[in-house]
C-alpha cells in the first residue's frame, strides 16, 4: 500500500465532524501559539493542527514548515499527542568575511534542512473541566532522534510540563507553563 492509499483510507473510512453539533465545545488549539492549554480534545475526537513558525535569533533563522500536532481524545481528560514538522536553519553572516564567502559560494552550504521535531506524549487534565475558572493539566512528552540527523537529538529526551488556565475576566484566559526539557540539547549550524 503506498502512502496516497494510506491518506485516502484514513480520511474516508470513519465518518469525519467539523464544529457543526451543538453539544460539541469550543476548539481549543495547542498550536501556532508556544504556550500549551490545560484542555484535552474530547473522547474518541482527532484535532490536526498545524502551521508555519519563524524564528529568528542573532546567529540563525529557523523555519518551521507543516509543523503538525496530532490530538486523539483517549479519554474525557486525556489526550495522547503526536507532533513533528520539516525546519530549515539557515545561517546569518556573522563577519564581512562570512558575507563575502556566501556572496560566492553555492547558497545551500549555510543551510541545513530536514525533518525534526518528532514527539510522542500524552496531556492529563487532571483539574477542572473545559468551563471551570481553573484547569490544571500535565503533558508528558518525548522528543525522538527520527529525522535529520543535525536536527534532532541524539537519544530520546523526556519533557514535563504542568500546564495551567486561568479565567480571568470574562473573554480573557492566562494561560501558564513550567517544565522541564530533560538533557536539553541545542544544535547550531555552524559556517566558519
Amino acid at each position: 500500500m503506498n502512502i496516497k492509499h494510506l491518506i485516502i483510507a484514513v480520511l474516508f473510512v470513519q465518518p469525519l465532524f467539523a464544529q457543526t453539533s451543538a453539544s460539541m465545545q469550543e476548539m481549543v488549539t495547542d498550536r501556532p501559539d508556544i504556550t500549551e492549554s490545560a484542555i484535552t480534545v474530547p473522547l474518541h475526537f482527532i484535532q490536526i493542527e498545524t502551521g508555519y513558525q519563524y524564528n529568528k535569533n542573532k546567529f540563525d533563522y529557523t523555519y518551521h514548515y507543516g509543523s503538525t500536532l496530532l490530538r486523539y481524545g483517549l479519554t474525557s481528560n486525556i489526550e495522547l499527542r503526536f507532533a513533528g514538522e520539516y525546519q530549515m536553519l539557515k545561517n546569518k553572516p556573522r563577519t564581512v568575511l562570512d558575507l563575502t564567502e556566501n556572496n560566492f559560494n553555492n547558497s545551500l552550504n549555510n543551510q541545513l534542512f530536514g525533518f525534526a521535531g518528532t514527539m510522542v506524549g500524552a496531556k492529563f487534565q487532571l483539574i477542572g473541566e473545559n468551563d471551570d475558572d481553573f484547569i490544571f493539566a500535565v503533558l508528558t512528552q518525548l522528543f525522538l532522534p527520527w529525522g535529520k540527523k543535525d536536527l534532532v537529538p541524539g537519544k530520546i529526551e523526556p519533557e514535563i510540563i504542568l500546564s495551567f488556565d486561568i479565567k480571568a475576566v470574562k473573554g480573557i484566559i492566562l494561560e501558564i507553563n513550567s517544565g522541564s526539557h530533560l538533557n536539553s540539547y541545542t544544535k547550531t549550524l555552524n559556517i566558519f
